[in-house]
């Protein structure tokens, strides 16, 4: 448990100093657009967008025009091996990392017009909504993962899983069910039930010890119960925690946001007794 509450605690340190530092943004300029919601899919398209001569590697000089604000310090980020260029897992895991935390990434006008037609973007309650099915982690909803949804829904043809597999492939992607980002968002704004601590996921084993009334969530109480027991002063980040990662304003944290917050970070040394002090 203390090793996935020092992750949350150092993200919402980190995210706090970058806030404070950093000077206000202009306003986002015609032609831009804003990416914050990471998929597979869409990862791929805006490595397309960036690679102006399509050689499956983006150099700092295709970096400058296509994506806003880069700069050297920024493009080490995504350059993980340091060779130069950016290759798609590197450009990949960077995206997931930025919008893990309600960040995001903007291409240029230029870019935006090399972008390919599937690269869509979607609410985070679609993203949700497809994480919840999408049970073996493959960025891919099979026909048993989507059947649920069809015996719910019975009466919308449109959720058909064959009307919905444009490709044919035998899978559903978040870019095909971006048709019905519309839909899941009226429908998760007219659910009045929220599920109960036995129909949603669990939380991360490391974390359970955590949730006192079992329901699956974690509140600002319970967050900072388990934070006092790393250090004192770490209770007074409770509340800050849930503000960033909570997405869908309830004050709590579900297994999925938790999740989320998950972000790669290289190594540490455990602390020695006499840093604890």
């Amino acid at each position: 448990m203390n090793h996935l509450l020092h992750t949350l605690v150092l993200v919402s340190t980190c995210t706090v100093s970058v806030a404070q530092s950093k000077p206000a943004q202009n306003a986002k300029r015609a032609g831009q657009q804003e990416f914050s919601v990471h998929s597979t899919n869409k990862s791929r398209g805006l490595f397309v967008a960036c690679d102006r001569n399509r050689d499956d590697r983006i150099t700092y000089r295709e970096a400058l025009q296509a994506i806003v604000e880069i700069n050297r310090q920024r493009f080490r980020k995504f350059d993980t091996n340091n060779d130069g260029r950016i290759q798609a897992p590197e450009f990949d895991r960077r995206f997931k990392e930025l919008t893990g935390f309600g960040g995001k990434l903007t291409l240029t006008k230029s870019a935006v017009q090399r972008l390919p037609a599937t690269t869509a973007d979607v609410s985070i309650t679609l993203v949700r909504f497809f994480t919840n099915l999408d049970k073996n982690r493959d960025d891919r909803l099979s026909d048993a993962e989507w059947k649920p949804v069809e015996e719910t829904l019975v009466t919308l043809q449109r959720l058909q899983f064959t009307r919905l597999d444009l490709n044919m492939s035998g899978d559903l992607t978040l870019s095909e069910l971006a048709v019905l980002d519309d839909l899941i968002k009226a429908l998760h704004k007219g659910s009045a039930k929220k599920p109960s601590g036995k129909q949603r996921r669990p939380l991360p084993e490391e974390l359970r010890a955590a949730d006192l009334d079992a329901d699956s969530l974690l509140s600002e109480r319970e967050l900072a119960r388990a934070l006092v027991r790393i250090h004192l002063t770490l209770a007074r980040l409770a509340k800050q925690i849930i503000q960033r990662a909570d997405t869908d304003g309830d004050q709590h944290l579900n297994a999925v946001e938790v999740q989320a917050a998950r972000i790669t970070r290289p190594a540490r040394k455990p602390w020695s007794r006499r840093q604890r002090r």
